[in-house]
């Protein structure tokens, strides 16, 4: 399948990770992971709090060069720092009507409107040409409508949502990741229009999760 989401982490990221192998017989909470890969700064390197986000994919392919600011609600340019600045947890916890996912942030861009999506993966886990990605999906509901939520003027947004099916602990590995959306809209089961010329221009990436239980 194409993959709508572009999430990379770095190996050092994993390694670290991997030290937090998971049992599904009880909750376990995992700290967020910042996620850096698909922006940069107006010069391409991102050195420097104040510096300008950008979004590395541009809207029209036809002209890669031009890339896009990555705006706030307010219509300002988002900088490094405030981009910096997000945290949060997920909890999950296994049940008989399916998986319970909590997720609380901090750091947020303030009103921004984010989705979270899961990502599973066969053994040996992720590696960064998704080859042993076996699913992508909005957290909840398959249409969703359970995945969305909207951070607080203060920055802050929790979201609680049931995966269905069986428990997500039983996977080898599996990733939440918050992405946040710009122009302020959700496009239902993908994380940007499926008819854009690039959908991927229409969200970035800001935290994720990584539990890992195959080891």
């Amino acid at each position: 399948m194409k993959t709508a989401l572009k999430l990379s982490l770095t190996l050092t990221t994993l390694t670290l990770a991997s030290a937090l192998t998971v049992l599904a017989d009880a909750p376990l909470r995992m700290d967020g992971i910042l996620v850096a890969d698909y922006i940069v700064a107006g010069d391409g390197t991102l050195d420097s709090p104040a510096d300008t986000v950008y979004d590395v994919d541009p809207c029209d392919p036809s002209q890669p060069d031009v890339l896009d600011e990555v705006l706030k609600p307010d219509g300002q340019p988002l900088t490094f720092g405030e981009f910096s600045e997000a945290s949060g947890t997920a909890t999950v916890n296994c049940t008989k009507k399916g998986t319970h996912v909590v997720i609380k942030a901090s750091g947020l861009i303030p009103k921004g409107v984010y989705t979270v999506w899961l990502l599973t993966f066969k053994a040996p886990g992720f590696t960064t040409d998704f080859i042993n990605l076996t699913a992508e999906l909005p957290l909840g509901a398959p249409d969703g409508s359970e995945n969305t939520l909207t951070a607080s003027a203060a920055g802050e947004a929790a979201l609680s949502a049931f995966q269905p099916a069986d428990c997500l602990l039983d996977e080898y590995e599996f990733h939440l990741v918050l992405v946040y959306h710009p122009d302020g809209q959700t496009y239902g089961p993908t994380p940007g229009p499926a008819d854009a010329d690039n959908p991927f221009c229409y969200f970035v990436e800001q935290l994720a999760f990584v539990f890992l239980s195959g080891l």
